[in-house]
């Protein structure tokens, strides 16, 4: 619900509220030789959202998460 209310509430852009969440933090946290983007060699950890923000699925550590 963050990253949604970040969006439509602030209208901060899809691409930059994914900089706010994820790259920048991990980035700050020294962590982002682990995680913080999509790339060969990282964590796979992600979140699929539809048109409307919410959430369809999770991939933590390369697993899908099951969600009920």
């Amino acid at each position: 619900a963050a990253f949604r209310n970040v969006v439509t509430t602030v209208g901060m852009s899809v691409a930059d509220a994914v900089h706010a969440t994820a790259t920048g933090p991990a980035r700050l946290l020294g962590l982002d030789h682990e995680v913080g983007s999509l790339a060969a060699g990282l964590r796979a950890d992600l979140v699929v959202l539809d048109g409307t923000l919410q959430t369809q699925c999770v991939m933590h550590g390369g697993q899908w998460v099951t969600m009920e």
